[in-house]
């Protein structure tokens, strides 16, 4: 029978999978509480908050109240110098998968903090400017969602994440608070990034040319594209993620934890995936791809 050092590593290979994350469970005394804890977690995950209501709300209340009693002690196994630079962490069908972290604290200990827990979800936190090399790290190549909360972003950090990034995975991206002009939000959606992408928080942008809505209490009443949204999918046909699709203002930020490669809900619906031989992305592609190779070294590697 594997060990839990084992089955964690299991886990980390194969963060998707629920199966070793139920050995593991299993492996644990049954008295433990968290064994009943990843249990819960794991149900939790399967459950339609809004079909299964009144299982969803007892599962959430007891697993809240389990991390209560227990966060501190289910930290990870984090060296003392990379344990240090995480901010707050957050827990996912049982184990650590969100993380508050710098971005330049994350390039020097993600390594480190990617052996011990399945992290496939960031916080970014503002501490100083976001490093040159951070969206070129092999860390972020799993990380499925990426907040940049006010984080002071300039258009050219967006040019670097989508030209550099290593994102395969991102499918929920908050770029709430920046300073992100409309020429860098246009590259996003011409780019294969924008294309993979199911969610994008704009607001507080000078680019923001999302959806706006009216609402009634939490109902949404009506919504619609400014007039520079519409200009823009005239160009590339309908992106997704700059529409709402709720009915309640409860439900607009879609749950990061669930937008998975393999999400049902709707994704983006294009006419034709713009790379033409004028516009953002395709101008800063070729830039791009007439630069010299970019030499940079990774900590922790």
């Amino acid at each position: 029978m594997p060990d839990k050092q084992q089955l964690l590593e299991s886990i980390l290979r194969s963060p998707d999978d629920d199966a070793p994350r139920d050995a593991y469970a299993e492996i644990l005394a049954k008295e433990n509480p968290r064994r009943r804890y990843i249990s819960l977690q794991l149900g939790l995950a399967h459950l339609n908050r809004n079909q299964e209501r009144k299982e969803w709300l007892d599962s959430r209340s007891e697993t809240e109240l389990l991390l209560l009693q227990h966060k501190q002690e289910w930290r990870p196994d984090w060296p003392t110098e990379a344990s240090r630079v995480v901010k707050d962490y957050w827990f996912h069908r049982g184990f650590v998968g969100l993380i508050a972290i710098s971005a330049a604290d994350f390039l020097q200990h993600g390594g480190t903090l990617l052996a011990h827990a399945p992290i496939r979800h960031l916080n970014i936190v503002a501490d100083g400017e976001t490093p040159a090399l951070f969206f070129e790290s092999e860390y972020l190549r799993n990380v499925r969602s990426l907040s940049f909360t006010s984080c002071g972003l300039q258009d050219e950090d967006i040019i670097a994440m989508i030209l550099y990034g290593a994102l395969d995975d991102l499918r929920w991206l908050d770029l709430a608070y920046n300073n992100i002009s409309t020429e860098a939000v246009v590259a996003l959606c011409e780019s294969p990034l924008g294309h993979n992408l199911r969610y994008v928080n704009l607001m507080g942008n000078p680019g923001d040319f999302s959806a706006r809505l009216s609402t009634d209490g939490d109902f949404i009443t009506d919504t619609w594209l400014p007039d520079q949204g519409q200009q823009i999918e005239e160009q590339l046909g309908q992106i997704s993620w700059l529409h709402v699709r709720a009915s309640s203002i409860l439900d607009i930020v879609p749950d990061r934890f669930m937008l998975g490669i393999n999400w049902e809900g709707e994704g983006p619906q294009r006419r034709g995936f713009l790379v033409s031989s004028g516009g953002s992305y395709a101008d800063a592609k070729r830039v791009k791809d007439t630069e010299p190779a970019r030499e940079f070294q990774l900590a922790d590697r």
